[in-house]
């Protein structure tokens, strides 16, 4: 999660305005403090909510306030299940 939050760091210190995540996880204090402060400087966060389906527990950062979760989908469209 260091090098995580590294990261993000270095991107908004950058000027990065969108931040891509293909990544999932569990809750954790110091990533969802960073993906706050991205928030706060007006940083698009996209993550991974995972393949599990509608009813699965939460990931993230995918689960945090101001995250944009996506998923996969199938040939119709449907949240994957």
């Amino acid at each position: 999660v260091y090098d995580l939050v590294r990261a993000i760091d270095i991107l908004a210190s950058r000027g990065v305005k969108v931040i891509n995540m293909s990544l999932t996880g569990p809750a954790n204090p110091l990533l969802e403090r960073t993906v706050q402060r991205a928030n706060q400087r007006d940083i698009v966060m996209v993550a991974a909510a995972g393949n599990d389906g509608p009813r699965a527990a939460p990931l993230y950062p995918a689960a945090y306030d101001g995250v944009i979760a996506v998923t996969a989908i199938d040939r119709s469209k449907n949240a994957y299940r």
